[in-house]
């Protein structure tokens, strides 16, 4: 994860509008990324099954996280359906 903070902070300090890492695992690690690109929003990846613990919007919002990206179940179904039937 520290590499994954310091290649952030480079780009964020390249000009990135906005500050993605998934599979932030904690809490601790969510404000720990929260506080390291302080300069840039930070954006929240929330997909069950997914390495992010289930945040709640609420929760990732007190951590800092300005963008929370969430699963959206009506389309967990669509999209599964056509990989089910290659696979």
């Amino acid at each position: 994860m520290e590499e994954v903070i310091i290649r952030s902070k480079l780009a964020a300090d390249a000009g990135a509008d906005v500050c993605f890492i998934e599979g932030v695992k904690t809490q601790q690690l969510l404000e720990l990324k929260v506080d390291t690109l302080a300069s840039k929003p930070v954006l929240v990846n929330v997909i069950s099954g997914g390495l992010t613990p289930s945040f709640t919007s609420k929760d990732a919002e007190a951590m800092g996280a300005k963008m929370i990206s969430e699963e959206c179940p009506a389309a967990r179904h669509t999209y599964s359906m056509p990989c089910q039937c290659f696979l």
